[in-house]
């Protein structure tokens, strides 16, 4: 019992420790505003390290504290029994946590802390008991090399990439370079889905389980289908394949299957809908659910990352934050078009008068000029 009473007592002494190491970080932020916003999750970790040596002065902890990093876990080690692992994101609080085996641990290290830090234009920080904080499991894959001890000269791999070894390793995430060639010798109907997020902490790829999509929530059915709109606007137009994209994406990223993925968008028949006091009578399904949506998935485009976005739109030019938005509206505009035909000006008449003039491409206002459609 004495035994347990001290321990208590020293469990309080680290976290009150964490507490002031945290305190030392806010106030380094708010002196240099810039500074942790552009600080990678190793410089991140070399912050915290110091942030506690320098908390921990006058206190049992003091000169015991040990940055480990590197592939141990965790990444910080204290008085050979606590240890704190260093995370960080750009967006929200979550993460992927270490392996379940937990096969690279410490030895000794019998308490563990999560010391998080979220980079970004509001950067913060928090601190928790790591058991805590784990609310789920999901599967990650991190690619290998596969070594030919007899491979010719000029076969390997940094070959076929046309990027030397030396140039991938020091790039910030160097799982891109991989991505981009595999995906470039894709077959139809290939994916390599088992890279990507695989340098990103804040991805996760695959649940545990397979999900049928009707076995779902319908929130979450309505949330999955307004990313299959912003992701894949092909499935407006009247291409035999239209789904075919959107069905690998669902079961490599979401593990969801659907042997009947064309009635989550169709089913229900025709509507009449109405934009701007025009009745338009007879409209496929499909576009009930973008018209019901269209905010929440403009969003959601707006946040895509503008690589991803010219890969599965399947565009030419180059992408970026102020040109996302547009693209895709064109895009939206030009494959409904082709499958309303005689209906086409509705699909015109919807996105014109939700973008506006303003924001309208000139192929957007050609297109509402042709059907004599005028701004509101």
């Amino acid at each position: 019992m004495i035994l347990s009473s001290k321990r208590e007592t020293k469990n309080k002494q680290f976290e009150e420790l964490l507490s002031s190491s945290q305190q030392i970080l806010e106030k380094k932020n708010k002196s240099h505003p810039p500074y942790f916003s552009k600080r990678t999750p190793t410089e991140f970790e070399k912050d915290v390290h110091a942030a506690m040596e320098k908390a921990s002065i006058g206190t049992p902890f003091e000169g015991t504290i040990q940055l480990v990093s590197g592939h141990r876990f965790p990444d910080i080690i204290d008085d050979g029994y606590y240890g704190v692992e260093v995370k960080t994101t750009k967006t929200n609080w979550k993460s992927t946590g270490n392996s379940v085996l937990e096969s690279t641990r410490v030895d000794k290290i019998e308490r563990i802390y999560l010391f998080f830090g979220r980079l970004s234009d509001a950067v913060a920080f928090k601190f928790r008991r790591y058991e805590e904080c784990l609310h789920e499991v999901a599967v990650t894959h991190s690619p290998r090399y596969l070594i030919d001890m007899n491979l010719d000269a000029g076969k390997s791999i940094f070959d076929k990439m046309k990027i030397s070894y030396d140039e991938l390793r020091k790039l910030d995430k160097p799982i891109k370079p991989f991505v981009q060639y595999y995906r470039s010798i894709a077959q139809s109907g290939e994916e390599p889905w088992w890279m990507e997020g695989a340098d990103d902490e804040e991805e996760t790829l695959v649940k545990p389980t397979v999900s049928l999509w009707n076995s779902l929530p319908v929130d979450e059915q309505e949330t999955m289908r307004n990313q299959a709109m912003a992701l894949f606007p092909e499935v407006f137009s009247n291409r035999s394949t239209k789904y075919h994209n959107l069905s690998l994406w669902l079961a490599t990223r979401k593990g969801v299957v659907d042997s009947s993925l064309r009635d989550r968008f169709t089913a229900g028949g025709r509507e009449t809908l109405i934009v701007n006091g025009k009745k338009y009578k007879d409209v496929p399904k499909i576009f009930y659910h973008l018209k019901g949506n269209l905010d929440k998935v403009v969003k959601l485009v707006k946040k895509l990352d503008p690589e991803e976005a010219k890969y599965f739109w399947k565009v030419d030019q180059n992408l970026g934050s102020y040109t996302l938005l547009p693209t895709w509206l064109d895009l939206v505009v030009g494959y409904a078009e082709k499958n309303l035909g005689s209906k086409g000006k509705f699909i015109v008449h919807l996105i014109g008068d939700y973008a506006g003039e303003k924001n309208s491409s000139l192929f957007l206002k050609e297109e509402m000029a042709k059907y004599g459609l005028d701004y509101s």
